[in-house]
Formats: structure tokens, sequence, C-alpha cells
């Protein structure tokens, strides 16, 4: 299979997945943030794109650095670690960073990098018990600089993951697709 129409497969089994409705507009709404150390939240973060994407080499993803606002409104008022960024990169979980910015609302965003994929942005953790946490992360198809032909419509996912420490690590005790 080509690589444009298995991230197209991708997006279209991650947009099918339950929805949630959030009409708050207001992420981790009543929680506080969690306290993990960057290797924890780099690992939660990994888990929550593990659940989002088939992580294999043909998948280009990029993290946008700057952590989702709180109110969906809101511009980002603060950056995922950088320490934590490493941590995902250690973990090929991510293959670089990028700030993609759409040149129109129609056009797809452009980032630096050899090929298409998805630029993941993700929320602070937020404690919901003493073992479980909930991130939000989203997801927005990108192309690269280099490509100037082709453009596909924008596409821009949210999710929101509940995790459960366990012995192993976290693993996803519930994710869903959040609707605006």
């Amino acid at each position: 299979m080509q690589i444009m129409p298995r991230l197209i497969v991708v997006a279209l089994a991650i947009g099918c997945r339950g929805a949630a409705s959030d009409s708050s507009g207001e992420r981790g709404l009543g929680l506080g943030v969690a306290e993990l150390n960057a290797v924890d939240q780099a690992r939660a973060y990994e888990i929550a794109m593990r659940a989002a994407f088939q992580l294999e080499s043909s998948l280009v993803l990029l993290l946008n650095p700057a952590h989702l606002p709180r109110k969906r409104n809101d511009i980002p008022a603060d950056s995922v670690p950088a320490d934590v960024v490493k941590e995902l990169r250690k973990m090929n979980a991510i293959q670089g960073t990028c700030d993609a910015a759409a040149p129109s609302p129609k056009r797809t965003p452009i980032c630096e990098a050899k090929m298409a994929g998805y630029e993941v942005q993700m929320s602070d953790v937020f404690q919901v018990a003493p073992d479980t946490v909930q991130l939000y992360f989203t997801a927005e198809r990108f192309r690269p600089a280099s490509d100037t032909l082709h453009n596909q419509a924008p596409l821009r996912l949210e999710h929101r993951y509940t995790l459960v420490r366990r012995p192993m690590g976290w693993s996803v005790a519930k994710g869903e697709r959040v609707v605006k």
C-alpha cells in the first residue's frame, strides 16, 4: 500500500471511533496537572499516539511543542518540556517538531519534512486518580514544504485519552474523539 492511501485509511479509522461531545470548551475540566517525570510524561504521550496511529517508519509524526491550551479558544501559554520531547524522539514516537501554519483555511499546513504526515499536539497530563491520568491529543495532516504541487483538504482530529498505570506502564482505559 502506498503512503498517502495508508494515511487516509489511518485518518478515517481515527475519525470513525466513538466520539464524545465536549461542550465545556475546556480540556481537563476540574482536574489538576499530574506531577510526572519526563519519562512518564513521554510514555503517556506515546501511548496516546499508539492508540491513535499504528506507529511505523512510513508514518511521519511531528510534535507541535506548544501544549494544547486548557481552553480551546486560548493561545497556548506553555510548551512540552524539552526533556519530554527528547524522550519522545528516543522512543521513535516522533521524528521531530513543527509548528505548522496553514496558508489558508482550505489548505493543508506545511512542515519541513521529507514526506507528508501529521503534526501532533498534546495537552498537559491531568490527574484523575492516583493511578489514572487524562490527556488530549490532536493530529493535523501536513504536507512537506518541498511539495508545491499537491494539496489535500485540511484534516484535524482531537481525542481524549484516559490512561491507567499498570505494573508494565501506562495503558489506555478509554479513548474517544472529541466533538466540539
